[in-house]
């Protein structure tokens, strides 16, 4: 569950709602973010401050009186992160559907290696196939 995966204890977003809120009852929130999401679907319209995120500035080493040596960083509404990892993990869903085997790239459980192995083996055919073409003695076609 997405409520479970939230960590405990970092900063709050524009609507000031701890994670720890959120997992101390999550049944009960499960079920208020339910209703609250599919209204938020049927009604095509997110909550003003999901679309915010409060600007907070950390400091890097040296001179903290120069801008460069800080880092910005954004803080989303953690009810806006779940909805955005619930309606993220349903387009994965339905994305993986429609992608032929061979996209692999990023997407879970899935790499690159087993396509440039197949590439490997497909430039040693060749290869071995322009090698028996050239003994033959005739002119190769490529």
């Amino acid at each position: 569950m997405i409520i479970r995966r939230l960590k405990r204890g970092k900063a709050v977003g524009p609507d000031n709602i701890p994670t720890e809120a959120l997992k101390s009852h999550i049944e009960v929130t499960a079920s208020l973010l339910h209703v609250l999401f599919r209204r938020i679907w049927e009604e095509e319209q997110l909550p003003t401050d999901w679309k915010e995120g409060q600007l907070i500035k950390i400091p890097k080493k040296g001179n903290l009186s120069k801008c460069e040596n800080y880092r910005g960083i954004a803080l989303p509404s953690v009810s806006g992160k779940v909805f955005d990892r619930v309606l993220l993990n349903r387009m994965k869903d339905s994305v993986d559907v429609q992608l032929r085997n061979q996209k692999v790239e990023f997407r879970k459980g899935r790499s690159c290696t087993e396509q440039m192995a197949t590439l490997r083996e497909l430039e040693s055919d060749m290869k071995r196939i322009h090698s028996n073409w050239k003994k033959t003695g005739k002119d190769y076609p490529g």
